[in-house]
């Protein structure tokens, strides 16, 4: 971890030198909540794992792709799928929808509030935001019908 990133950069993958006893890093940006930086690193490592990225994101002079108004509307692939990567790997979709099922989220009967209090729970239960799990159970919606 590290508190050198600015502050909008949640965090990196960085290669290391070929020689390096571990071949990347990840950074994570230490002035971040907890389930943020844990959604960060499970993002990179989504990077890693799929797209086999061999640089930091750069061309010619080193250039970080940083987070972004493109980044944030889910339009560049790359993040979309280190996303969703992310999401399966803290929010696994067999267990958010068993979870969800078993407490009647999302039913006609259940107010609104109420399902903000479940959303919250369940965002304690996976530590993660409750923004990433209010984003995880819309992606759910279908499975549970």
């Amino acid at each position: 971890m590290t508190e050198r990133l600015p502050h909008d950069v949640a965090g990196m993958l960085v290669p290391m030198a070929p020689d390096a006893s571990k071949p990347y890093a990840i950074l994570v940006n230490k002035t971040h909540s907890h389930q943020r930086q844990r959604f960060t690193m499970a993002h990179e490592l989504g990077h890693l794992l799929i797209h086999r990225f061999t640089e930091p994101h750069a061309d010619s002079a080193p250039r970080v792709r940083f987070r972004d108004e493109k980044s944030t509307q889910g339009v560049d692939r790359d993040e979309i799928e280190a996303n969703q990567f992310a999401a399966e790997l803290l929010m696994p979709a067999d267990l958010v929808v068993q979870r969800l099922r078993k407490i009647g989220f999302g039913s006609p009967s259940q107010e609104l509030d109420e399902n903000a209090e479940w959303l919250a729970k369940l965002a304690q239960e996976f530590n993660v935001s409750v923004h990433a799990m209010s984003v995880r159970v819309g992606n759910l919606v279908e499975e549970l019908a």
